[in-house]
């Protein structure tokens, strides 16, 4: 499935309405609707883990359960149903205050263009796009992804990593551009990009570099000492 370039993306969308249980296969904990955004982990037997913030009101600071039956707002919004009761923990950040609902759906319950990397492999893939900054606009509004220029001569174009998977994120996409040109892509999950060489970096980190590339290594090293250096 293919992106859709009117609007933002952002992150994973809902393919609903969709069941998110406690568990692989687990007890249902609550529905979320079509094209709902959730932070989503790295798949996992098909299985991703998912979650959402579920707006409170300011008198509900001190409950500790939802109960079943009661619908899921997110900004205002409906976006769900809780199924069953679950134990929460209230958040305050002035003025909202909010509960993290979190679980287990499958892999077919998250649109598959939504998510990040198969979007970005589609996108160089399909025909006319080249690999200047200008023919990558689309891609790097589409996902919002943050300008940086304090690596000297070259910029770069990234999203993080969310709060389910790090509660002090890091990268998860950068589009690393030299001289104009799309030169290398750093990625903290799996990735497969033609015409590219894939070095692993520290921390878990890849470099894919592309194969007409002069100097690799030197792309290789300067971002490799970076990642190692961020707490």
């Amino acid at each position: 499935m293919g992106v859709d370039y009117s609007e933002p993306v952002i992150g994973e969308r809902i393919d609903g309405p969709a069941n998110i249980r406690d568990g692989i296969n687990g007890k249902l904990l609550f529905t979320l609707n079509n094209d709902v955004l959730v932070s989503c982990t790295p798949l996992e037997n098909d299985w991703y883990s998912v979650g959402i913030f579920m707006d409170i009101d300011t008198s509900e600071l001190t409950i500790s359960t939802v109960k079943k039956g009661r619908k899921i707002i997110v900004d205002g919004k409906e976006v769900g149903e809780i199924k069953s009761d679950m134990t929460v923990y209230p958040r305050r950040g002035y003025p909202k205050v909010w509960i993290e609902l979190t679980g287990h759906t499958h892999k077919d319950n998250i649109k598959p263009g939504t998510i990040i990397e198969n979007a970005l492999v589609d996108y160089l893939r399909s025909s006319g796009n080249g690999r200047t900054i200008a023919q990558l606009q689309p891609f790097i509004q589409q996902f919002e992804l943050e300008r940086s220029d304090q690596f000297k001569g070259y910029t770069l174009y990234t999203n993080y990593e969310n709060w389910l998977d790090d509660p002090s994120p890091m990268w998860r996409i950068g589009l690393v551009f030299r001289n104009d040109r799309l030169v290398s892509i750093l990625h903290s999950r799996p990735l497969d990009i033609a015409e590219t060489t894939d070095y692993k970096l520290l921390r878990g980190f890849d470099c894919l570099v592309y194969n007409d590339v002069a100097n690799p290594e030197e792309i290789v090293m300067k971002f490799s000492l970076f990642v190692n250096s961020v707490d």
